[in-house]
């Protein structure tokens, strides 16, 4: 795949790290003993890939391959005033700060929409700012694979990208131990960490399909546990009559009515067959989450555990009041 840098590569998408339930916690500990483990914050933002073209501009867009860079004039400035040479690929987290803490609803509304929009957000709650992460070159594009390890890159990126700007950064290597640093996400209320082996390479596809998810690269994110009522009338049919999901509910603790927290689709088959049942009775389901929305409670990366046969629905208060709640 050749490209001069001024479109989006057709059909790239990068790999992912793996989640915590796909690995052993005793791989970290043996990349940390080794000396191999970098620890970084993980920020609950937009990915977006800043390429620098052959006209030595820098254009920014979403990893979906959707255009931002007319809402980001000011990240882009600096971008091009940094040695970057032409085909550099940047990997990072757009994100909206309310003084230290990200505001995510913020970043949503400066990169879901078009650009007027995201300009529009901008000016009422701040400029957002472009955290980098990664960084490769189109030159690799067709082989696959990053020519620097993560720790060559991030040591380059930190010589190049100069010094930290409010509009652009690197993000930080943590100097602390995993076990310290899983206490500073709590104690933070950070989104969780990105923990990779320095001598990972980022790897893609060109083809459009799922994202791999090679060894190297780790996310460790805090799960909260809770228990949520399902309603026989909160469950949505395929047309074909198939279960598709259901909605998760909750009872406000102040009025004790329910409010919606969200879908939740992914089941087996065999809790599927029982979430179909047309005798299904209000029932209960503990789901993990990372977190919810602070206006609405819904939930945010919410995974099923199970059917708890042995609470009421009733037992299935909220944790708060969340003021722009869906009641039913």
């Amino acid at each position: 795949m050749r490209t001069d840098g001024t479109e989006f590569p057709k059909g790239l998408v990068l790999a992912k790290p793996i989640g915590q339930e796909s690995y052993k916690e005793s791989v970290l500990h043996t990349l940390e003993q080794q000396g191999n483990l970098i620890i970084q914050q993980k920020h609950d933002g937009y990915k977006l890939i800043a390429i620098r073209g052959g006209d030595g501009r820098f254009r920014i867009w979403t990893v979906g391959g959707r255009p931002v860079h007319g809402r980001l004039g000011h990240v882009m400035k600096v971008l091009e005033s940094r040695p970057f040479p032409w085909g550099t690929v940047l990997v990072g987290e757009g994100l909206m700060f309310e003084e230290d803490a990200e505001r995510y609803e913020w970043t949503a509304k400066v990169f879901q929409g078009g650009d007027e929009s995201g300009l529009s957000a901008q000016k009422e709650h701040g400029r957002a700012v472009f955290r980098i992460f990664q960084a490769f070159n189109l030159e690799d594009l067709s082989a696959g694979v990053a020519g620097r390890s993560y720790g060559e890159t991030l040591a380059w990126l930190s010589e190049t990208a100069g010094p930290r700007n409010r509009a652009v950064s690197v993000v930080p290597s943590l100097s602390m131990k995993l076990d310290d640093a899983k206490t500073v996400v709590a104690a933070q209320g950070w989104e969780g960490l990105v923990l990779t082996d320095a001598r990972y390479r980022l790897t893609w596809r060109t083809d459009g399909g799922t994202e791999p998810r090679p060894k190297g690269c780790y996310k460790f994110k805090p799960l909260t546990e809770d228990d949520f009522v399902i309603l026989p009338d909160g469950r949505i049919w395929h047309k074909d009559g198939r279960l598709k999901e259901v909605v998760l509910y909750q009872r406000d603790p102040g009025t004790g009515k329910l409010f919606s927290c969200g879908k939740l689709g992914t089941f087996s088959r065999e809790v599927r067959d029982k979430l179909s049942s047309p005798s299904l009775a209000p029932s209960v389901m503990q789901v993990a989450f990372e977190r919810r929305n602070p206006d609405t409670g819904k939930l945010r990366f919410a995974r099923f555990m199970r059917l708890r046969d042995d609470k009421l629905a009733a037992s299935c208060v909220a944790p708060a009041s969340y003021p722009k709640s869906e009641t039913v």
